[in-house]
């Protein structure tokens, strides 16, 4: 049966502005109490809190951390559990990138390289591995997602509609499509190890 989310305990990494915003709001409106982890939007992160707890009647709070270092992915694991009661979802949806031509291995320095690998490889991994120590006791265990994109693209007005009309669907992807995949996912207990393509059929073109 569908795993629900009424009362569960979700962690949103990135989450006080753009899809991670939404996706806190996805999953408050199911019931769920929200963490809301921010590293520089703190006025955002605390808005959005108010608003959740608001509209939805959920339990909320904001934590600053930096999903690109093990001993931050660590504390807001902890906090969550503390302040919330538990955890049940993770969504490791922070990221780092920089805008660069594409094919162009001279753009970034190495310290970006490692910057990039340390938020978006390394921060899943300490997450996933700081919650699993609860998701391991939970009785209905414990939900870890991702978020990947092709944010770190550069693409010209032209380029863009290029793309648009090389799609499936022939549109721009929509955020809040993609925010509610991930409520599709924590929902459906029978899922897991998935990769889920929300881009309007480009990968298919």
């Amino acid at each position: 049966m569908p795993y629900s989310l009424k009362g569960r305990n979700v962690l949103v990494t990135g989450g006080s502005r753009g899809l991670g915003a939404l996706i806190a709001q996805r999953f408050a409106a199911e019931g769920a109490n929200v963490a809301i982890n921010y590293i520089s939007s703190a006025q955002d992160a605390e808005n959005l809190a108010v608003t959740l707890k608001s509209d939805f009647g959920v339990e909320t709070f904001t934590i600053r951390g930096d999903q690109g270092l093990e001993r931050d992915c660590i504390v807001m694991v902890n906090e969550t559990i503390v302040t919330l009661g538990g955890i049940d979802v993770v969504i490791a949806n922070a990221g780092w990138t920089k805008f660069t031509n594409f094919g162009d291995l001279y753009s970034m320095k190495e310290s970006e390289w490692d910057r990039c690998w340390a938020v978006n490889v390394k921060g899943c991994l300490h997450l996933c591995r700081e919650a699993m120590k609860t998701f391991n006791k939970n009785p209905e265990g414990g939900v870890f997602l991702m978020t990947s994109s092709a944010g770190g693209s550069k693409f010209g007005e032209e380029r863009l509609e290029a793309l648009k009309n090389k799609a499936v669907l022939k549109k721009e992807t929509d955020l809040e499509d993609c925010a509610n995949a991930f409520v599709f996912a924590a929902k459906n207990s029978s899922l897991t190890g998935a990769s889920i393509r929300v881009d309007s059929g480009y990968a298919i073109r």
